[in-house]
């Protein structure tokens, strides 16, 4: 019998095929899942956010881009909208689209999106130079953003996983405040709550990082705020 578990299985080696394939099957298993109904593939993204289990919110945005990519082509193969599809249909014409090798994540194995995460997350610099400077620079210009990625940096750096474990504003607020203490750094409270409210929104959308790969996607998903 297919386990919840084995969509993060399928999630850790980036193998939207089978993570579709494993989701469909829990439906079928009469599991409480949803799938989305839009036609435009921003809107799908963003429903399969608002669907996915809690554990598998690390998705990454290639990922999802995949993912949302192998459920359009299976819906256009069906031509009929999404809500109408039975389970079995699904099931049926996912693993024919599989043979047929007609989606660009089952052919080529991986997209473009996920090509430009692997290439972010290649760049992690194996030390950061004048790190202190870029830290008081960021105070100074009140660049929230560069701070926290900065930090991000330093953490995949030295392989630890530092970081408020909770997600409460105030906590949050005290965890930096402790760290911009222990570097020997001033800043102001409002740059305090900026950060906070920065490290907040991250990771309300990826998760805390208590671990490399919720801080990988953390540090992709800040590196593409930036780079916008």
């Amino acid at each position: 019998m297919t386990q919840l578990s084995d969509l993060d299985s399928s999630l850790k080696i980036n193998d939207s095929y089978r993570f579709l394939l494993t989701y469909l099957k829990l439906i079928e298993q009469n599991e409480t899942l949803a799938l989305p109904t839009g036609t435009e593939k921003a809107s799908i993204i963003d429903e399969w956010k608002e669907v996915l289990p809690q554990s598998c919110l690390i998705a990454s945005k290639g990922f999802l881009s995949d993912l949302t990519e192998l459920w359009m082509d299976l819906v256009n193969e069906c031509s009929v909208h999404a809500s109408t599809l039975t389970i079995s249909d699904c099931i049926f014409q996912l693993k024919q689209i599989r043979k047929k090798g007609n989606n660009v994540n089952v052919s080529s194995g991986i997209s473009d999106a996920y090509r430009q995460e692997i290439e972010i997350l290649t760049k992690i610099p194996k030390v950061i130079e004048n790190i202190d400077e870029i830290y008081k620079k960021a105070i100074k210009e009140k660049d929230a953003q560069t701070f926290l990625l900065t930090y991000v940096e330093e953490q995949l750096v030295n392989q630890s996983e530092i970081f408020p474990k909770s997600t409460l504003i105030e906590q949050i607020q005290e965890f930096w405040k402790e760290r911009i203490k222990e570097k020997q750094l001033k800043a102001k409270e409002t740059f305090i709550l900026d950060l906070s409210r920065a490290f907040f929104n991250v990771a309300l959308a990826v998760g805390i990082p208590r671990n490399r790969t919720i801080l990988e996607a953390i540090y992709v998903k800040l590196k593409e705020k930036k780079e916008e």
